[in-house]
C-alpha cells in the first residue's frame, strides 16, 4: 500500500467515525497533559543533567550529606574602620536574614561561636596573654569609673582622677601611656572636624585585636528556585537589601560585600559558559560594594576626592569609598601620592594610602598636626577655586601673580 492510498483510507476512516475520533483524542490530550505535568519539568540544576551512577556524582552526593553546611551557600563579607562597627554590622545583619524565612533557610556566624568568645584567651600564647591582662590592669581606673558610668562625663571623670594622681606625684603615666594616645587621638580628630569612634578592643588588645582579620563574615543559605534562570536571585536581592538598611552602612563606616558560590553562579555567562563581559555593568556604572556615598565634608577632602576620580576615571568619589575596590592599584598609587604632593605641597606615605585607602582616611592623616591644618585647607581652598575658573580668568590670574608673559618663571 502505498503511503497517498494510506493517507486517503485514514481520512475515510475519520470521517466515518468522527465522534469516536474525537473523543480518542480528548482522551489522548488529557492522559498527554497529566503525564508531563508529573515527569516533565524545567530546571536549573546542572548536576541533574548527569546520571546520578556517575562515581563524581556519587562523591558528590555524598559530600553533600555529610557538610550540609557548605552547600549553596551566599557569604556576606563585612568590613569596616574599627572592630567594633564591623562587629555590630554583621550581628545585625544575621539578625535580619535570620527572620527572614521566606528566602533563607539557615543563618549563621562561623567567628561569633559563644565558645571562643568566652574561652577564646586560653588559645593565645603565653607572652601575648600576659601582654594583654597587663594593658587591662593598666586601663583599671578607666573601666572601673566607665563600669559606673559609661558615659564621656564618667570617661572625663576617670581622666580627672589620673589627672590628679600626677599633681600629687602618685601616679607614673607610662603604664597608661597607650590608652592616653587613644583617648588623645580620637579627640583630636573630633576637634579637627573628623569624629571617629575610639575602639576599645584596639585600646585593650593592641596588635591582638587584629589576630582575627579585619573582615567579620556571615554564612546564609538561601531557599533556591530552580525553575527560573536565577534559582538564588531572590535571595541575593533580599540579602543585599537587608544589608543596605543596616546602620552603619548607611553611615559609610561599614561596608558590605556578597560572594560565595551562589552569587558567583548569578553572574550573566554566554552559550559556553564562560562570564559575558559584556552584559556587566560598565566600570563606573554603579558604585563598588554597598557603601553609601558620603560627600566630601571640606576643601581637603574635596580636592583628595576630585584627584582620585581623574585617577580612576570616575565621576563621583565619595569620602568612604576604597581607592582599591575602585580599582586603584599600587601605580595608581603612586601617582596619588605625587599629585598630592605636588598640589597640597605635603606628603601622602604608600603605607597610609594601604592602611586607610579612602578620602577621609587620607584627609585624617594630612591634618593630623592642627598647626598645618588652616594652610592645608587654604591651599585646597585656591585649588578650587582656580578650578572653577575659565580659561580666560586663569590667565588674568597668572599675569597679577607672574607679571607680563616674558617674566613668568621657565
Amino acid at each position: 500500500m502505498t503511503f497517498p492510498a494510506l493517507l486517503v483510507g485514514s481520512v475515510d476512516f475519520c470521517r466515518r467515525n468522527a465522534l469516536s475520533v474525537v473523543f480518542a483524542a480528548v482522551l489522548l490530550v488529557i492522559f498527554s497533559g497529566w503525564y508531563a505535568a508529573g515527569h516533565l519539568g524545567i530546571t536549573t540544576e546542572t548536576d541533574e543533567m548527569f546520571a546520578a551512577s556517575l562515581p563524581w556524582r556519587q562523591r558528590a552526593e555524598m559530600f553533600k550529606k555529610l557538610f550540609p553546611q557548605f552547600q549553596d551557600l551566599l557569604v556576606a563579607v563585612i568590613d569596616a574602620k574599627e572592630p567594633e562597627e564591623a562587629d555590630a554590622a554583621a550581628a545585625s545583619l544575621a539578625k535580619a536574614l535570620a527572620g527572614d524565612r521566606e528566602h533563607f533557610l539557615s543563618v549563621r556566624r562561623p567567628d561569633a561561636s559563644p565558645f571562643l568568645e568566652q574561652e577564646g584567651l586560653l588559645y593565645l600564647d603565653t607572652p601575648q596573654l600576659e601582654s594583654l591582662v597587663e594593658r587591662m590592669i593598666d586601663a583599671q581606673p578607666f573601666l572601673g569609673e566607665l563600669a559606673k558610668d559609661p558615659s564621656a562625663r564618667g570617661l572625663f571623670d576617670a581622666l580627672s582622677l589620673l589627672g590628679t594622681g600626677v599633681e600629687q606625684g602618685q601616679v607614673n603615666l607610662a603604664p597608661y601611656r597607650t590608652a592616653l594616645a587613644g583617648f588623645h587621638d580620637a579627640m583630636t580628630s573630633a576637634l579637627a572636624g573628623h569624629p571617629h569612634p575610639l575602639s576599645w578592643v584596639r585600646l585593650l588588645g593592641g596588635e591582638l585585636a587584629d589576630l582575627g582579620g579585619r573582615y567579620k563574615f556571615v554564612l546564609v543559605q538561601p531557599k533556591l528556585d530552580h525553575t527560573t534562570l536565577e534559582p538564588g536571585g531572590a535571595a541575593t536581592r533580599a540579602m543585599r537589601d537587608a544589608a543596605n538598611k543596616l546602620e552603619f552602612v548607611k553611615s559609610g563606616e561599614a561596608r558590605v560585600r556578597i560572594t560565595g558560590n551562589v552569587a558567583l553562579a548569578e553572574l550573566p555567562r554566554t552559550a559556553t559558559g564562560k562570564i559575558d563581559r559584556q552584559a556587566l555593568p560598565a566600570p563606573g556604572a554603579e558604585r563598588p560594594g554597598l557603601r553609601a556615598y558620603v560627600a566630601p565634608r571640606t576643601a581637603v577632602e574635596e580636592v583628595l576626592a576630585g584627584m582620585v576620580a581623574e585617577l580612576l576615571g570616575r565621576q563621583q568619589v565619595g569620602i568612604t569609598d576604597d581607592f582599591f575596590d575602585l580599582g586603584g592599584h599600587s601605580l595608581l598609587a603612586a601617582q596619588l601620592a605625587a599629585l598630592v604632593r605636588d598640589n597640597l605641597q605635603v606628603e601622602l606615605p604608600l603605607s597610609v594610602l594601604f592602611a586607610d585607602a579612602t578620602v577621609a582616611g587620607f584627609a585624617a592623616f594630612l591634618g593630623r598636626e592642627r598647626e598645618r591644618q588652616p594652610a592645608l585647607e587654604e591651599a585646597a581652598g585656591e585649588l578650587l577655586r582656580v578650578a572653577e575658573m575659565s580659561d580666560a580668568e586663569a590667565e588674568r590670574e597668572l599675569q597679577q601673580l607672574w607679571g607680563p608673559a616674558g617674566a613668568r618663571p621657565g
